[in-house]
């Protein structure tokens, strides 16, 4: 089950923007229009250009020539009121064609901002996939406890810290939208850093909190990744070892839980363990709201 704090704050994480993209019917026919309106402007700009420099023409010869003084003023007049004409005919198809390029940055911005809110929203999925099969009732009447990395670090780099009769795990959560595989001591195919090698420096860093924070606890924090999605690599066995990291096939639960089961904690260390955990969390949000720094609760970009 997820620490107090965890629950607390948890509203947070909806914050996430789960804006979706969606094919909309004439796109093909508005890019078409937005050319032939791009044509247009040119040849209007084009015309107006020509008559402004056939006005000025005009206005020399006026004032060159010997016509009377009061036709001359009505010639000049009329055609500076032309030139101011052609000036607005040229500003105007300017500014439309500036408004357009603007929105169309704009639509673009938007547009990647609902791909990278896409996106944190599957990785959001897969973390509370693995948080289901880690946090059920019966895992936690038997002493296992769940707690939110993301209190923990600050910036997002942890998922989950479990903890219990069998040991202590670093937990990355990973959704595989596209086809994912493994090569050599690595896993390619997913969005964000490499998942086996993020895993085993969580762990590293758990490790150092626990053993340099109170009570300073000597404990092996042992790395796993569990992915999630239609491109997740299907292992046989459900799991496969890579690199010294367990990396799990995210349905296949009953299958791979049982290697979690590699050494063995007591009732008492276990409580001490996720008491420390919970009280780093408890200080890094503390920090935090402080400080007024944002507490990022998933940096997956």
């Amino acid at each position: 089950m997820l620490d107090q704090t965890g629950r607390t704050l948890q509203v947070w994480a909806h914050q996430d923007d789960r804006s979706r993209m969606k094919d909309r019917p004439g796109d093909q026919a508005r890019s078409t229009l937005i050319r032939a309106g791009d044509a247009t402007i040119r040849i209007t700009l084009g015309v107006w250009l020509i008559l402004l420099a056939l006005i000025l023409v005009l206005s020399g010869l006026i004032v060159i020539s010997s016509v009377a003084s009061r036709m001359q003023s009505f010639l000049l007049g009329f055609l500076g009121a032309s030139a101011l004409a052609c000036f607005a005919g040229i500003a105007t198809p300017m500014a439309g064609s500036r408004g357009r390029i603007d929105g169309q940055g704009k639509l673009r911005r938007r547009a990647r901002s609902m791909v990278r809110g896409k996106v944190r929203s599957k990785e959001k999925i897969g973390r509370e996939a693995t948080a289901k099969v880690l946090a059920t009732g019966r895992r936690c009447r038997t002493g296992w406890k769940l707690v939110n990395g993301s209190f923990l670090a600050g910036r997002g780099d942890i998922d989950y810290v479990l903890v219990g009769p069998g040991g202590v795990f670093a937990i990355e959560s990973k959704w595989a939208s596209t086809r994912c595989s493994r090569e050599g001591g690595t896993v390619v195919g997913l969005a964000g850093r490499e998942p086996v090698s993020e895993a085993r420096q969580a762990a590293r860093e758990v490790e150092g909190w626990l053993r340099h924070g109170p009570p300073g606890l000597e404990v092996e924090v042992r790395p796993v990744v569990v992915i999630w999605g239609p491109g997740r690599i299907k292992f046989k066995e459900g799991w496969e070892q890579i690199d010294g990291v367990l990396v799990c096939n995210g349905p296949m639960a009953q299958s791979w839980l049982p290697q979690l089961d590699v050494s063995h904690l007591d009732h008492t260390e276990i409580c001490t363990i996720a008491n420390a955990l919970n009280s780093r969390a408890s200080r890094q949000i503390r920090t935090a709201l402080a400080s007024g720094t944002p507490f990022v609760l998933s940096a997956r970009q």
